[in-house]
């Protein structure tokens, strides 16, 4: 005789299927088993915030300690630029005498010699700075003497003209004087003429140039 065995996979198999305990828990197995996958996707995705803001971190603090490095390595630039702008105003009231007598040579007309050429700092100041004291000029003072050949006074009066608006902004004519009594028709006109030249820094008109490059210096 045939012995019949019914094995309890089978017996779990029609329990399941027939049983509504077994279908409530399987379901909600299955349930919680779906809601894992939510969760392991966020976890994943924290976890890669987590490294890219790790990495950003560390992107920054190289960049800081690169700064911090290329700070101290401008620092002895900076004092000098510091000293340089302590001495701004000095420099900017020596005016290069050498591009005003350039200008003169330039301007000057071939029937007029000039016999004397005075340029004189005036109106004084006083400039504090941790060196010491010093007295820097406002302006400056530029005397002419000469003599004209010929007798068109006018040519010494455009002469001066022409040389005051070479010099620098604001500077102006004091007095312009050309003696037209003359001994004899061949003698030369005795001129005389006083310029006030300012020491504002600007000296571009006298031909002075701007240093652009570091080789230049």
């Amino acid at each position: 005789m045939q012995t019949f065995f019914v094995s309890a996979e089978k017996l779990a198999k029609q329990a399941y299927r027939y049983d509504f305990r077994y279908r409530v828990a399987a379901s909600t197995l299955i349930v919680a088993l779906l809601l894992q996958v939510p969760l392991a996707f966020l976890f994943f995705y924290e976890s890669r915030v987590r490294v890219q803001e790790g990495n950003r971190q560390g992107v920054a603090l190289q960049t800081r300690t690169q700064l911090t490095g290329n700070l101290a390595g401008l620092s002895e630039t900076e004092t000098q630029l510091g000293q340089i702008k302590l001495w701004e105003p000095i420099l900017r009231s020596r005016m290069p005498i050498s591009a005003v007598l350039g200008v003169v040579e330039q301007t000057i007309p071939p029937n007029i010699a000039l016999s004397r050429i005075a340029v004189e700092a005036a109106n004084l100041r006083a400039v504090l700075l941790d060196s010491g004291t010093f007295r820097v000029p406002e302006n400056y003072t530029i005397a002419l003497d000469g003599a004209l050949k010929g007798d068109n006074s006018r040519a010494w009066e455009e002469f001066v003209d022409q040389l005051v608006r070479r010099l620098p902004p604001g500077s102006r004519v004091i007095s312009c004087i050309a003696d037209a009594a003359k001994v004899s028709k061949t003698s030369p006109i005795a001129c005389t003429a006083t310029l006030q030249a300012q020491a504002n820094g600007y000296y571009f008109p006298l031909g002075v140039t701007k240093i652009d490059a570091e080789g230049n210096l």
